[in-house]
């Protein structure tokens, strides 16, 4: 998609020029690094599921790049040079990317709208890697100053997915007819050995009978051997 720039409009610290037509992008599991000062946040975008987004970032970076170079009068007063001073506004190195934000912003955590300030506490204090961020952002401008020239990016909406504990996955349920059917084997086992070992008995007993009635010493020496060998199987 082609993007163009307005002729910058004059504010009172900078002239900015907007893009003709608004652009807005969503960037998936966004990794929030940092806050600096009090609206503007420095984040990783992760390549993975993000890559049209950022193509379409970095071609917004091109453009106004391209602009600045084809329309010097917007800056020559003020700046010689303008690889000296423009910005993008994509860290290509580390994917990254400063996002400012506003009272404006929309925020939502697990499908509820939450306050700006809660967000704000919760991606500070609350460990990040237990989260999915997702956020909406829009092509606020390309800034020109007296010291600098830089797009900037600001966050439309916050959407943040509380991520479940592995364990939470797990379907109790069905653990817990797994255990079922293990104490049932489990009991099975356990009756059949007392058979076996109730049988093991009377055979022991009867056998020590034949014994003390043996007069034979060879057949006495022979049956005391096999019912040493019952005993000893316990």
């Amino acid at each position: 998609m082609k993007h163009l720039l307005k002729i910058p409009q004059k504010k009172s610290k900078c002239s900015v020029s907007y893009l003709e037509k608004p652009l807005k992008l969503i960037i998936n599991d966004i990794k929030v690094k940092k806050f600096i000062g009090s609206n503007n946040i420095h984040c990783e975008i992760p390549i993975k599921n993000n890559e049209d987004i950022i193509e379409e970032i970095k071609e917004i970076d091109a453009t106004s790049y391209n602009t600045l170079l084809e329309n010097p009068e917007w800056y020559s007063e003020i700046i010689d040079n303008v690889d000296n001073f423009y910005n993008t506004s994509y860290s290509n190195d580390i994917s990254t990317i400063n996002l400012l934000f506003n009272d404006k912003t929309s925020c939502y955590m697990n499908g509820y709208n939450k306050d700006l300030e809660e967000i704000i506490e919760i991606i500070s204090n609350k460990n990040r890697n237990e989260m999915n961020i997702n956020m909406e952002i829009s092509f606020l401008g390309l800034f020109i100053y007296d010291n600098q020239i830089v797009n900037k990016w600001i966050i439309k909406l916050i959407d943040i997915e509380e991520l479940e504990d592995d364990q939470n996955d797990w379907n109790k349920d069905e653990i817990e007819n797994d255990w079922d059917n293990e104490i049932i084997n489990y009991e099975e086992a356990v009756l059949n050995k007392i058979e076996y070992y109730k049988e093991s008995m009377v055979n022991a007993k009867k056998l020590l009978e034949e014994i003390k009635k043996e007069e034979n010493f060879n057949i006495w020496e022979k049956k005391i051997l096999k019912l040493k060998k019952i005993i000893l199987k316990i």
